[in-house]
């Protein structure tokens, strides 16, 4: 597939993530820059929040480990379509970091999702919110 075909599954950036060990003090300092929480989750007994302002979100979750130092963001989130046929596209051409698409209940109805791995590590998640 041409690598420039991908744009058509892209749609934007999702959120932004964010482990921590200091989950309240991390929401309190976003919410003092005018953040609002939009979501929030317990997943395998960890507090994740999902905070907003204007168009960008942030996903806040707690994480025994964490860089707790510059560049301690964990992951970059795409919103994209058709998730599952994105994954098969890129299987063989980027470096996965995901053996298969995932799924998570978070929000209304669930999200899919898997990771790749750019060039200097960074973490990116190609997100599929449900219906």
């Amino acid at each position: 597939m041409d690598k420039y075909l991908y744009k058509l599954h892209i749609k934007g950036i999702q959120h932004i993530g964010i482990p921590t060990q200091k989950y309240q003090e991390t929401l309190n300092f976003y919410r003092s820059l005018g953040f609002e929480t939009i979501n929030q989750e317990n997943y395998q007994g960890h507090r994740v929040a999902f905070l907003r302002i204007h168009n960008v979100m942030l996903e806040v979750y707690e994480s025994e480990t964490t860089a707790d130092a510059t560049g301690s963001i964990d992951h970059i989130a795409l919103s994209v379509e058709k998730v599952d046929q994105l994954f098969r596209e890129m299987q063989g051409v980027y470096r996965l970091r995901s053996t298969e698409v995932e799924q998570l209940p978070y929000w209304k109805s669930d999200i899919r999702f898997f990771k790749v791995e750019g060039p200097n590590h960074e973490v990116i998640e190609l997100c599929e919110m449900l219906a």
